[in-house]
């Protein structure tokens, strides 16, 4: 976890000195791409003294911020202890990468400020020419003096903005090292493998359930009387398309008794006639 410094109130980040024109999300956005660019990568693969590639490291490291100011760094390895060296060095190789981008912006600062130093030193060399061949000329005496002042402002303001990119440096307020991980992250095969099983069966509830409100069935003989509030006249056997009519070719069989059993029940039902079915 890396700590940045806020920025607010620095002048080393303005040509003209002066506030720094961003807030602190946007510095830490610009920080988050400083940590997973080539330029701290090459830096990180020095540190490891490895071969790795920064396309490789492009891969394995990833950066994120949940607050504003602080940077997460991730990465990833074949054991914990070279997924914790990789992430320490990366967290690393960003303030050497931030250091020399401070030392960067300090130099093009002061080079913005020198343009406008050697206006004012040419101002002032001409108005003291002048005043020499005009030593009692009070307006001359003004405009050296203010030309005078301008250049001493300017010197400070370059003074100002070295003293402050010494002092924020890589901009780095704290640094938390990573700690070794006690399991993997990724890939978890029985997590995964609970997961999934967990997910199996909710699918297979929701299919069964589904399947059973679209294709309703009894599958005992009272269910059919508790649904419709009616006692059962007789059952109907499930006989084969092809299958002989045993209730006719057959009275000892299993259909004949069913069809002898429901054609009893009509005939209570209905005393006075017989119901053929």
């Amino acid at each position: 976890e890396l700590g940045l410094t806020d920025p607010r109130g620095s002048n080393i980040f303005t040509q003209g000195g002066g506030a720094l024109p961003q807030d602190l999300e946007r510095y830490t956005a610009r920080q988050q791409s400083l940590v997973a660019s080539a330029r701290t990568f090459e830096r990180t693969r020095d540190r490891l003294d490895s071969d790795v590639s920064v396309e490789e490291l492009f891969d394995r490291v990833s950066v994120s911020s949940a607050v504003d100011g602080v940077i997460d760094v991730h990465a990833k390895g074949s054991t914990p202890e070279e997924a914790q060296t990789l992430a320490n060095a990366v967290a690393v190789a960003y303030g050497d990468a931030s250091r020399a981008t401070v030392r960067d912006e300090v130099a093009r600062a002061i080079a913005a400020i020198e343009e406008s130093r050697e206006e004012v030193i040419d101002d002032l060399r001409t108005a003291q020419r002048r005043l020499e061949a005009d030593p009692q000329n009070t307006l001359l005496q003004e405009q050296v003096d203010t030309t005078v002042d301008q250049l001493n402002a300017l010197n400070q303001r370059v003074n100002e903005i070295q003293v402050n990119g010494a002092a924020f440096d890589d901009g780095v307020e704290y640094l938390l090292s990573a700690r070794r991980p006690k399991e993997p992250s990724e890939p978890q095969p029985f997590r995964n493998a609970a997961a999934a099983g967990l997910l199996g069966l909710v699918l297979a509830g929701v299919v069964s359930w589904i399947r059973a409100d679209r294709h309703r069935a009894a599958d005992e003989g009272d269910v059919p009387e508790q649904v419709l509030g009616s006692p059962m006249l007789g059952t109907v056997p499930a006989l084969r398309p092809t299958a002989d009519l045993a209730a006719l070719s057959d009275p000892a069989s299993a259909a004949a008794e069913a069809y002898q059993f429901a054609a009893a029940s009509l005939q209570y039902l209905f005393r006075d006639g017989v119901v053929l079915v």
